[in-house]
Parts: C-alpha cells; structure tokens; sequence
C-alpha cells in the first residue's frame, strides 16, 4: 500500500523529470502548479477509492484461518 503514496523521494531527487512522475506527483502537479484543485481533488478521491478496494480485497484474501487466538 505505501506505494500508491511514493512522492518525496522521486521529486526531491529529479523535480519529477525525466519519466519519474507517480501518481502522486502527478496530483500535486496538477494542483498546484496547473491550479486544477477540482481534478487534483477528484484523483484523490479516485486514489483512496482504490486504496481502499485493495485493502479489503487484501483482508478477505489473505484471512487469518485461526481468528479466535483466545481459546
């Protein structure tokens, strides 16, 4: 999950040249230097709808078999 969040290492290094843009900087990109918040603000919704899929998709999958530990 913490690589939908990558944004600091790629732009502090390279200023997001040179092909190294996520999606994350592409939102910040867009926000504020295109000063496009609605669509900065609809991508970020669309990144935690899908985040959030992902996750419960992960914990229906990958289930603990054993839930009650107590016993």
């Amino acid at each position: 999950m913490n690589s939908i969040s990558v944004f600091d290492i790629p732009y502090v290094l390279t200023n997001g040249k040179n092909g190294t843009n996520s999606f994350s900087t592409t939102l910040i990109e867009t926000a504020f230097s295109y000063n496009k918040y609605g669509q900065a603000c609809a991508m970020a919704i669309c990144m935690l709808v899908i985040a959030a899929v992902v996750m419960v998709f992960k914990n229906i999958v990958f289930k603990e078999e054993n839930e009650n530990t107590y016993e």
